[in-house]
């Protein structure tokens, strides 16, 4: 007699493991169209923006959807399925969270490449959060862990169905890229992002972050060869050199979201607030700079101006500082100046490590670097940022400290964002009409007196170093338009990548300032110089570009090497120690030079607490010394970075007996 129940038994099982993929396929699919809808909807801060966009836009809409289908299909492979959709649901909502948070405060949208920047999250969250909402975040944060951890416990464990699970995974790869295909070949998706802002609106979100991920560096172009680069090289070197006419010292200042607010229709001012910008429009060369950022991205606009590269061949979203520049040495006005024996600084009123400046300046020529932590008598505006008049004295330093001419690259702070939507100041000097939005009204009011206070830093910096004994040539430049909602209409020059300067992109600003003198050393420089009006400048920008930084053709016949970079033109140095005995209490004070706030003195081994008392004095608590034991000190940044560390001063027996207060 045969058995049938045992016969069944398996088909059954198999028929239950299809229904249960089925099941699950079925349950992504309509997941990944409702994720698709609320990242969208928290991207472009509207839920019926996201619907228009599903409306205007289907083919995009769905191929978004599929690219979140993907990722949730991986579930299949696992047996508790509903944790882990809820898992890459929650990352998925996390991500068109972050987005809508930091477009909100910048116009630049959330790529990849931000999270190079998380060590700095703390930081970043005092300046655009409240206490209030930090302390949301934070209890957010914890309540969706918690949620996830009691999700895992309680999650029901399904049959794992591998060989289904591959295929339908596979199935769904397939289908992305071959859509990826068909829809760039027809002009629906583009890859090439000239504002990222507008690509991500146009394209959606989860195609434009998943480029940032995988689209980094200088793709390959494609006449890439030998015989390419020799030819460009022929073509550039051709013409004799020249021999500089002057070669006096060269600071530029890149003053943070600046722009002559004059350029915006419809507003009055109580008075111009930036008289001397004004006056210096009318009296040296001035125009349009085009730069690579809108809102935020001040390293960007660093970058272009420093190198002379087009960010334009880089990846979605990239910032070379965050990648490529972090271990690759190219040129710039740095390295070209120096063949002519220029020392060479850069100068920053905000952390050294912010965008990993203290990794990458040495890769981009510079002999000293002065940051906020080198730098004493700090004052700050409302938002915490240092006012900018703090760079005059660090800018006179840095001209001091060498006897050679010098290049400066000064990096302002003071109008930086977030701009308070609420009054924190009501002892403005310019007052202003014509915005209707009481909260945007407020916030543009204080940027327009930040504005104001650097339009007087300006003045100042000028007056310092027309004295200076010593001819300088002074470039002031912004990075890029402040954070608002302004748009093209609302400029009289009707461009928002277009801070002030020359008629130039900001590639070309530093070639242009060294062409006054006749400086024409370097292969990139010359190519600006020389072509930038040929049919074949950006191909050949392009392929110097990619060579010059990921390629092994030559397009140098040494390649550049990184600086020994110190960090502040003053040395940190401990010449004494002393230990204080008292009735009520004992001290021990470390006594030498050119200390900060962000000194911190370690005995032996061991860091200790430390109180900045005077740029030549600091004091830490009472503890066991011995003579012998080493003394330094060192700048520490907020993330807990060592900058630097001064030599070693050994305790003397004298000094480790203290003596009476």
């Amino acid at each position: 007699m045969v058995d049938t129940k045992k016969r069944e038994a398996p088909n059954q099982n198999q028929t239950e493991k299809t229904a249960t993929l089925r099941h699950a396929i079925g349950i992504c699919g309509a997941l990944a169209l409702l994720l698709e809808l609320l990242v969208e909807s928290f991207c472009r801060h509207s839920v019926f923006s996201a619907f228009w966009f599903l409306v205007g836009n289907p083919l995009c809409f769905l191929y978004n959807s599929c690219i979140i289908l993907t990722s949730l299909s991986l579930a299949t492979f696992f047996r508790k399925k509903g944790f882990v959709l809820a898992l890459i649901s929650v990352i998925w909502l996390g991500l068109g969270i972050a987005d809508f948070v930091l477009t909100s405060y910048r116009t630049t949208p959330l790529s990849a490449i931000d999270f190079a920047l998380l060590k700095s999250v703390w930081s970043i969250l005092q300046v655009y959060l409240d206490i209030w909402q930090i302390v949301l975040v934070i209890v957010l944060f914890l309540a969706i862990v918690a949620g996830l951890v009691v999700l895992y416990r309680h999650a029901r464990k399904m049959q794992a169905r591998r060989l289904g699970g591959l295929v339908f995974v596979s199935s769904c790869g397939v289908i992305t890229a071959l859509s990826s295909i068909l829809l760039l070949s027809t002009g629906i998706l583009s890859n090439e992002f000239y504002n990222l802002a507008d690509a991500y609106a146009d394209y959606g979100f989860p195609y434009c972050f998943a480029r940032s991920i995988f689209d980094r560096g200088i793709d390959e172009p494609e006449d890439y060869s030998v015989n390419r680069v020799q030819q460009f090289l022929s073509d550039i070197h051709a013409e004799t050199d020249s021999t500089p006419s002057k070669t006096p010292n060269i600071v530029m200042v890149q003053l943070e979201s600046f722009f002559d607010v004059n350029y915006l229709r419809n507003l009055t001012y109580s008075e111009n607030p930036v008289p001397v910008f004004t006056a210096l429009k009318a009296n040296f060369p001035h125009g349009f700079l085009t730069v690579p950022a809108l809102g935020a991205g001040t390293a960007n606009t660093e970058f272009e101006v420093i190198t002379g590269m087009n960010l334009d061949y880089f990846g979605t979203g990239e910032y070379p500082y965050e990648t490529i520049l972090k271990k690759t040495a190219c040129e710039t006005i740095g390295y070209d100046l120096k063949e002519l024996g220029y020392s060479t600084h850069a100068i920053h009123n905000n952390t050294a490590t912010f965008y990993d400046r203290n990794l990458v300046y040495p890769n981009l020529g510079f002999d000293t670097f002065t940051s906020l932590e080198y730098m004493d008598n700090i004052e700050t505006n409302a938002l915490g940022w240092a006012k900018d008049a703090i760079l005059i004295p660090a800018i006179v330093d840095a001209l001091d400290s060498t006897a050679e001419q010098d290049f400066v690259y000064t990096v302002s702070v003071q109008g930086h964002g977030k701009y308070p939507r609420t009054l924190v100041d009501d002892n403005y000097s310019i007052t202003l009409e014509g915005i209707a939005d009481e909260k945007e009204a407020v916030a543009f009011w204080y940027y327009v007196n930040q504005l104001h206070e650097m339009d007087t830093f300006i003045g100042n910096l000028l007056e310092t170093l027309g004295a200076y004994p010593e001819p300088v040539v002074v470039v002031l430049f912004g990075d890029h338009l402040p954070n608002f909602e302004i748009s093209t209409q609302d400029l009289t020059n009707k461009d928002l990548f277009q801070t002030e300067y020359v008629d130039l992109r900001a590639y070309q600003l530093s070639s242009y300032v060294m062409s006054l003198f006749h400086i024409d050393n370097g292969v990139i420089n010359k190519l600006h110089q020389r072509y930038s009006r040929s049919p074949g400048y950006l191909d050949a920008m392009e392929v110097f570009e990619y060579d010059m930084l990921y390629g092994e053709l030559g397009t140098v016949d040494t390649p550049y090497m990184p600086t020994q970079m110190r960090m502040g033109v003053k040395p940190i140095v401990v010449t004494g120690f002393a230990r204080i005995l008292g009735n009520e209490s004992d001290a021990m004070y470390v006594y030498g030079e050119n200390f900060t706030t962000a000194s911190v003195v370690t005995l032996g081994d061991e860091q200790q607490p430390t109180t900045f008392v005077s740029a030549s004095c600091l004091q830490i608590p009472e503890t066991a010394i011995t003579p012998g034991m080493a003394v330094t000190v060192s700048q520490v940044s907020d993330d807990a970075v060592t900058l630097s560390t001064s030599p070693r001063h050994y305790i003397t027996a004298e000094e480790a007996a203290g003596k009476g207060s």
